[in-house]
């Protein structure tokens, strides 16, 4: 469940906005595409930080899937924010740097 959301409101809503403000694809209107991404941005903060959540109690009971990235930020972590930042940096930053090297491994193949 918090996948899917998570996918949603990045990859698809999220991503495709800061791509167009980025583009310089301007066709619609600026006010109501900037409240439909400030709206996004924060259901991407709200799934993030249910995410953790979700962790955080699951290993306070002792009942929970490995999670050796997610459990290393929350070890070492010093407040919420930086869990927050921390996951979403290297999540993010991973996922980019992925689809980066393949896309140039495809293309130096030809």
């Amino acid at each position: 469940m918090y996948l899917k959301n998570l996918q949603r409101n990045y990859c698809t809503q999220v991503w495709n906005e800061m791509e167009a403000k980025l583009a310089g694809d301007f066709t619609e209107d600026q006010k109501e595409r900037e409240e439909r991404l400030q709206a996004n941005l924060k259901k991407f903060h709200e799934v993030c930080h249910d995410i953790i959540g979700v962790q955080k109690k699951a290993r306070e009971s002792g009942d929970y899937e490995s999670a050796p990235f997610l459990n290393a930020v929350i070890d070492n972590s010093t407040d919420e924010q930086e869990e927050f930042s921390d996951s979403v940096a290297f999540m993010f930053g991973g996922f980019h740097s992925s689809g980066n090297l393949l896309t140039w491994s495809v293309n130096l193949l030809k």
